[in-house]
């Protein structure tokens, strides 16, 4: 009996301390998590070098790589189309002459196109990190 007990103790010491030890995959998606958390609080015109940055890092974790990838994209996306947008109105010429008045209309639709697209990756962007979120407990 005394063997049992000494091995059952010996087993819970394992467990505990296996269970202690940080696990470096999770550690690495916390960071990612809180880095884009952080990005989608920065002001749009100040996201860059923040994107950049996380791009960049070396990642051991193949699906935080991932959403990591994605969430890059989609920031991206938000400021090219933000982009598109204001320079949508930059026309050169009169605005009441048809030519003109096409091209805008062509760039004001070209702009609206790359905001849905963006908007859908953001979204994805966020149902991904939502979902690495709730694998990733603190």
């Amino acid at each position: 009996m005394h063997h049992v007990s000494l091995w059952l103790v010996l087993s819970l010491a394992t467990v505990m301390a296996a269970c202690a030890k940080p696990n470096p995959s999770r550690a690495e998606a916390g960071r990612v998590i809180e880095e884009i958390d952080r990005i989608g609080r920065t002001p749009a015109a100040e996201r860059r070098p923040l994107l950049d940055a996380l791009a960049q890092r070396e990642l051991a974790e193949a699906q935080v790589q991932r959403v990591r990838d994605l969430c890059v994209d989609a920031y991206r996306k938000l400021a090219a189309a933000k982009k598109a947008a204001d320079a949508a109105g930059d026309v050169e010429g009169d605005p009441t002459e048809p030519a003109v008045r096409l091209e805008m209309t062509k760039r004001l639709l070209a702009a609206q196109e790359s905001q849905t697209a963006a908007t859908a990756r953001h979204e994805a962007c966020r149902t991904a990190l939502g979902a690495l979120r709730a694998q990733t407990p603190r």
